[in-house]
Formats: C-alpha cells, sequence, structure tokens
C-alpha cells in the first residue's frame, strides 16, 4: 500500500512537470520573411546596377582595409584641455 502511494504522488509529481506541445502559428515569421522580401530589388536584364561602380567600391574597400591596419594615434593624457579653447577662469 505504502508503494502505491509513492508510485501515485510520483506519477502527479511528474504530471505536474509535463509541459504542453506548443502549438506554433502558422504566421510565425512572417514578418521576418517580408522584412527579407523588401530587401531584395531585382534589376532588370541589361540594366545598370545602381550604386557605385567597381574602382569607386575597390578604393573604398582599399582605404576601409588602411584605416583597421593602421589605428589612430592615442593622445597623451597629460595635455587633454591644453590648446582645446576652453575658456580660462
Amino acid at each position: 500500500m505504502n508503494k502505491m502511494m509513492i508510485a501515485a504522488a510520483s506519477l502527479v509529481a511528474l504530471a505536474g512537470c509535463a509541459s504542453e506541445q506548443v502549438v506554433s502559428d502558422e504566421r510565425a515569421g512572417a514578418t521576418v520573411r517580408a522584412a527579407l522580401a523588401l530587401q531584395y530589388a531585382p534589376a532588370p536584364r541589361g540594366a545598370p546596377v545602381p550604386g557605385m561602380d567597381g574602382v569607386a567600391a575597390k578604393a573604398s574597400i582599399d582605404r576601409y582595409e588602411k584605416a583597421a591596419q593602421a589605428p589612430a594615434p592615442v593622445p597623451n593624457v597629460l595635455t587633454i584641455g591644453v590648446g582645446s579653447g576652453a575658456a580660462q577662469r
């Protein structure tokens, strides 16, 4: 009888931990799919693609990579506020 009570209590406790199966909405993700569709703009066949030409794009990428290789110099901490045009008191 004691084992039967423990088994019944265990089943009740386990049933309390069980969760219902999540029913997903068929519209789930529709907003993301709509946003992705708005980002796609096919160009007509033979039409020039709006934006940069290849030479300008290559120059832009080269400048970007060059700037990443040599970061801007860090100013000396002791010169903060000197010569900044701040009014003297």
